[in-house]
């Protein structure tokens, strides 16, 4: 079979090898000017650290944010980041800002080799094609705009790995770098609390350690202004269209902002303790096959109010590693729609933002995907359903093509907030970005193209959270076999 004889095997790292130049090639323009996500972030921490000021403020945020551009801005980016990150930040100012961003490459570069290590040793998917699927997947989204989306999932990847192995320990410190990104990690973060209880002490200690220190460092006045911060920051979001929250879609459905958000919110504690639930009633099977984390962390990308396109990629580590032999055509189908989602969330990627990639670049992310189709498929049991699957698979891809030649045409300049320009310095960073994406919210909503587009990625998604649930209730992970129970 195709995947499984050493010359193929071999060839996954040729793929791997140039996807990971692509990335590496899209991590170098950062030298030449500072990602506009990282560049609010380095400025935050320089608000923090140089000028002793609110990191949330639009006032303090925009001068710095102006003295890395080099030149005049008119409004910031928001850093709508934790205290403690702002706190790291704060530290990481006291360097040179180049050598910020080389700590950012080279942390970036390691998430990706640690997701693909996680990926691999927790299931039999070759090292090579895992590389190569991460770094199209999950590293090449970010790179555009310097995110740290990767840091928090290869953290949660690692956290699984480390409770399949049984240190609890290891996987709690892994939660705490998932903290990075709070919407990402809470989930498992929880789950990881009630359930495994060798990673309690470390989880417990580092939490209350991290939000006494951030508050010290920044005032307790910080905490407050931080949920602040998210409130104002969920709201500008609706009307953006990288966002993939359920909020987002009944917004663009034409529900009222407020409802919309409250909406969200109460979907997301219906996923937090539905996650819970499950695991409960199956909690060996769901620790010893690490859906303990993964499980939780798949949801997290179906969330209610807040989910960015960058996040979007952890749901191909549960899909990766939970895919085994079964007896259903319909599951198999299911496990490798799910691993669609990091190449139809790459392309809208490539087609909503200014930087194109080259056919070259999408020519291998479909050469990837059609090598961990082939792969997957000698996994699924019959010949009947790895043809259906692959069928799925392609499809989907066919479809997700279609949408991306009939594209309107989206032009997303730089943001320009002269709509804001009466906003009140000493506010919030978030309001004027508000302002700006509801004044131009015309531009950034092709709605029925927006959905058409988000439709065939939330499939995906969902593909990935059932195959994480399928793993707590059916996978004997000891046996790496089906329980009958």
């Amino acid at each position: 079979m195709f995947l499984l004889s050493s010359n193929a095997r071999a060839a996954t790292w040729v793929l791997a090898l140039f996807a990971m130049l692509i990335v590496a090639n899209h991590i170098r323009p950062w030298y030449r000017g500072v990602p506009v996500d990282f560049r609010a972030f380095v400025a935050a921490g320089r608000v923090i650290e140089h000028d002793r000021q609110d990191p949330y403020l639009a006032e303090p945020l925009t001068k710095e944010e102006s003295l890395i551009a080099g030149t005049h801005l008119s409004g910031p980016t928001p850093a709508p980041l934790p205290p403690f990150d702002l706190m790291v930040m704060g530290w990481l100012a006291r360097l040179p800002i180049s050598a910020q961003v080389t700590a950012l490459a080279v942390a970036t570069l390691t998430a990706g080799l640690v997701t693909s290590l996680a990926i691999s040793r927790c299931s039999t998917f070759p090292l090579g094609l895992s590389v190569a699927v991460v770094a199209l997947g999950v590293l090449y989204d970010v790179t555009g705009l310097g995110n740290v989306g990767p840091i928090a999932i290869a953290a949660i990847a690692g956290a699984a790995w480390a409770i399949r192995a049984e240190r609890g320990a290891i996987a709690g410190a892994c939660l705490l770098v998932a903290l990075i990104q709070p919407n990402m990690a809470a989930g498992a973060i929880l789950a990881t609390l009630i359930f495994v209880p060798s990673a309690r002490i470390i989880l417990t200690v580092g939490i209350v350690a991290l939000a006494g220190f951030s508050a010290l460092t920044l005032g307790f006045h910080a905490w407050p202004e931080y949920a602040h911060t998210l409130s104002l920051h969920a709201r500008a979001e609706l009307r953006f269209p990288a966002q993939y929250s359920l909020s987002w879609l009944l917004r663009a459905l034409g529900t009222p902002s407020g409802i919309a958000l409250l909406l969200g919110t109460v979907w997301s504690i219906v996923l937090a303790i539905g996650a819970l639930y499950l695991i409960a009633g199956h909690r060996d099977r769901a620790i010893r096959s690490g859906a303990v984390v993964l499980f939780p962390a798949a949801l997290s990308a179906l969330g209610g109010t807040f989910v960015h396109a960058h996040q979007l990629a952890i749901a191909i580590v549960p899909a990766i590693i939970f895919v085994r032999p079964t007896r259903s055509i319909w599951d198999g189908t299911w496990i490798v729609a799910a691993l669609t989602v990091p190449f139809v969330e790459f392309l809208t990627y490539v087609d909503i933002w200014p930087t194109k990639a080259s056919w070259l670049t999408i020519g291998l992310s479909f050469a990837i995907l059609w090598a961990t189709v082939s792969f997957l498929s000698e996994h699924l049991g019959s010949r009947a359903a790895a043809t259906k699957a692959t069928a799925v698979t392609l499809g989907t891809a066919a479809v997700f093509g279609t949408l991306v030649i009939a594209r309107p045409h989206l032009r997303f300049e730089a943001m320009d907030f002269s709509a804001a320009s009466h906003y009140v310095p000493s506010l919030n960073a978030s309001i004027p970005w508000l302002l700006d994406v509801n004044a131009r919210a015309s531009i950034f909503n092709q709605t029925p193209y927006l959905i058409a587009v988000k439709v065939v990625i939330w499939a995906a998604l969902i593909g990935a959270a059932l195959v994480a649930g399928r793993a707590i209730t059916t996978i004997d992970s000891k046996r790496d076999t089906y329980s009958e129970s």
